[in-house]
């Protein structure tokens, strides 16, 4: 489980535009309680701050592309 490198990486690209804008890097998942562990390690590495959207998925698959999208626009608005 976890975040991928690539998600690392991303986050650490993010924190050098952070400094360089003095601006600040908030990570965002739509996913399980089991997803905060994976998110106190992108506050580790650096982001300010982390936000999980609660979307437990007691079936094992992934949300539909709208769903997901319909979570986060009501997070980010």
């Amino acid at each position: 489980g976890g975040f991928s490198d690539a998600d690392r990486c991303t986050v650490e690209v993010a924190m050098r535009v952070a400094e360089a804008w003095d601006g600040e890097v908030a990570v965002l998942c739509v996913g399980p309680s089991a997803a905060d562990a994976g998110l106190r390690e992108l506050i580790a590495i650096g982001a300010s701050r982390a936000i999980r959207v609660a979307a437990d998925d007691t079936d094992g698959s992934t949300l539909p592309g709208e769903e997901t999208a319909s979570l986060l626009a009501e997070v980010v608005s």
